[in-house]
């Protein structure tokens, strides 16, 4: 008798370690999932023609330039900056970079977003595919773990993770972390400890993803305790190594946010805030998991956050209830404890408590936790259900079927609002009309669409709802700066620097719009001033350096050049920016080197080799300045000066 039956029958119970599966099994469940799989993938297909983007994919993948140009250069940058990710600013999670790195590898680009959707479905349809995996090696009823699967697969909670290209994170994360606990499982049930070293490992990699997979050696513990019944001393040694690698995460994601994000200290807040935070987040998510309706991609923090507030109250008030109910049904039954203990020890780390963003959920938040409820839904099926009364199974599975149909649905509908930027904005406004998050990604969706009016209007929006938010005021500034209003730009700029004096963006822009201005020592200030802020700024080195140049700092601007190509190789035009100050200083076989480079990295501009071969026609390397001038003209048969530079240098090698 396996862990479910006896619990079913009298609450608990000691249980066998699951058998190893035999060659039946395997066939089985291959085929299970392939039935998965094919419904997913039939319901979520409308993502692969999504074109939303959404806070946060611009620093992503869309203006991301180690993304943008993969390479062995970009990860070694996401692997090696652990304090202060300068590519983006948040937490260190180098195997989601690298993974969105191989999508742009395979085509994927700001204007195709296709890449990244089949690579987001591809894990999606994985996680699920583990969910059955986990649920058939607990219970052993693979019809109810197919159930499960679905059920989980199909939840509309888990359409952002899926449709948000930024939350790679949050699908690698969950993929490595329930491989992690089919590994454990798989531990338990032989004892080999290939199966336990696995684990520790998969852990890692989930950590390497996104760090709010660290509780998972707590629900490791907790699944110890039931279902499988085996908790004592050696169940909690086996999660040493995974305590100590949930603390090194833990240690290095707090330094990496602070440093290159910021977080709100819980010293900013009441003591209550914290509390209060996850009670209005027990009933939240609960919700969200019983009822999935108004979900959106912005849940603003309730204001007031206190007891006088409807939501935080109902929160209090359902926190209380749920105890009180787990504690009533703890000696019948360990599972509802259990599931709810691990679901929501799986939510502490997006539970608010230190403000990482100002937000109080997410969808994205319970994508991994669901695992849990999977878990329990799996355990309530099974009593509903037992193998030994038929009738009962139909009228569960009829139910199930319901209960799938019904999600396809409800989820397909969610689907629709990432078909566009526009579309998504518009759907979130309606469920919070004054986000400022919100607003201000709506604006810059307006301006790079030309509708410069429009995103002034919600640029204004966003501030007058969060006077403080800077990267509104930011945006602002290129508005008025687009339509040619530079007074108005700069003041927008100085407004910043007046909340953040170290606001990076705000001393870039303002620094480069002081230069084009005339403005130059202002402009030169301003952008060390950003540098200092950001050392590992590529394009500020390199504007900086432009400025230094003009006003004959020669050795300075040559530093400053060669800073920017360090920190960011793989730009064309950094690479010929710094040529053409090698040329100025009678470095000609450094500067075609870098032209040269340039070239290679550009192999369709025909720019770009006119460039390489005019240098080399003035360091009088006139046989490889024919060559280039030749490949210019072919990428560019019109290129009249090409065409007059390759017959001038054929001329003169024809001439006695």
């Amino acid at each position: 008798m396996t862990a479910h039956d006896r619990d079913a029958s009298n609450g608990g119970g000691d249980n066998k370690r699951p058998s190893p599966p035999h060659a039946a099994g395997v066939g089985r469940d291959l085929a299970a999932i392939a039935v998965v799989s094919m419904i997913l993938c039939a319901v979520y297909w409308p993502v692969l023609s999504a074109t939303a983007v959404h806070c946060d994919d611009d620093q992503y993948f869309r203006k991301n330039p180690l993304v943008a140009n993969p390479g062995w250069d970009s990860a070694r940058r996401f692997f090696g900056e652990v304090f202060e990710p300068s590519s983006v600013r948040g937490y260190y999670h180098p195997l989601s970079m690298i993974s969105l790195m191989s999508d742009a590898a395979c085509g994927g680009s700001a204007e195709d977003l296709r890449p990244f959707h089949r690579t987001n479905l591809l894990l999606h349809v994985g996680c699920a595919a583990l969910t059955y995996l986990i649920v058939v090696e607990l219970f052993r009823r693979p019809m109810i773990a197919v159930a499960v699967a679905l059920l989980w697969g199909l939840h509309p909670l888990t359409v952002e993770p899926v449709a948000w290209v930024s939350e790679r994170k949050t699908l690698l994360a969950a993929f490595f972390s329930f491989a992690a606990v089919a590994s454990h499982l798989r531990y338990v049930c032989t004892l080999r400890g290939r199966w336990l070293i696995g684990g520790v490992l998969l852990f890692s990699l989930a950590l390497l993803s996104k760090p709010t997979s660290t509780p998972l050696p707590i629900a490791l513990l907790l699944l110890d305790a039931w279902p499988l019944v085996r908790w004592g001393r050696r169940a909690i040694a086996e999660k040493i190594p995974y305590v100590a690698l949930a603390a090194v995460s833990s240690v290095v994601t707090l330094i990496s946010q602070g440093n290159s994000a910021g977080a709100v200290p819980a010293t900013q807040e009441s003591l209550a805030a914290p509390i209060l935070k996850v009670c209005h987040n027990v009933a939240f998510y609960l919700g969200k998991l019983v009822a999935p309706t108004n979900l959106s991609g912005y849940y603003p923090v309730p204001r007031p956050l206190g007891l006088s507030n409807l939501n935080v109250l109902i929160g209090v008030v359902a926190t209380g209830a749920l105890v009180a109910i787990l504690i009533l049904t703890w000696r019948r039954s360990r599972a509802p404890g259990i599931c709810a203990a691990a679901f929501f020890v799986l939510l502490l780390p997006t539970m608010q408590i230190i403000g990482f963003r100002n937000v109080i959920a997410g969808d994205k938040y319970a994508y991994l936790p669901m695992i849990a409820a999977a878990i329990f839904a799996a355990w309530v099926l099974c009593r509903a259900a037992p193998a030994r009364l038929a009738g009962r199974a139909t009228i569960v599975c009829l139910t199930v079927v319901a209960l799938v149909t019904a999600e396809a649905w409800a989820t397909r509908r969610n689907l629709a609002h990432w078909r566009d930027t526009e579309a998504l904005c518009r759907h979130m406004l309606a469920q919070t009309p004054d986000a400022p998050e919100i607003l201000n990604h709506y604006g810059l969706f307006l301006m790079e669409s030309g509708r410069a009016d429009e995103a002034v209007y919600r640029f204004r929006r966003a501030i007058d709802a969060d006077p403080t938010i800077v990267e509104a005021r930011n945006n602002l500034g290129l508005a008025y700066s687009a339509a040619g209003d530079v007074d108005a730009a700069m003041a927008c700029w100085r407004g910043v620097l007046g909340i953040e004096p170290r606001e990076f963006t705000a001393l870039y822009n303002l620094g480069t719009t002081l230069a084009g201005q005339g403005h130059v020592e202002a402009g030169i200030a301003a952008l060390t001033r950003a540098i200092e802020a950001r050392p590992r700024a590529a394009a500020a080195h390199n504007n900086l350096a432009g400025l230094l140049a003009a006003q004959g700092r020669t050795a300075e601007a040559l530093e400053s050049f060669q800073r920017a190509v360090a920190l960011e190789p793989a730009s064309p035009s950094m690479r010929r920016n710094l040529a053409t100050l090698l040329f100025r200083l009678g470095q000609s076989d450094a500067a075609i080197g870098e032209y040269r480079e340039a070239a290679r990295l550009q192999p369709d501009s025909a720019d770009g080799q006119y460039t390489l071969g005019d240098a080399l026609r003035q360091a009088g390397r006139f046989d490889e300045a024919r060559r280039a001038f030749a490949e210019a003209l072919r990428l560019n048969p019109a290129d009249a000066e090409a065409a007059e530079q390759l017959r001038a240098l054929e001329s003169a090698s024809s001439a006695p």
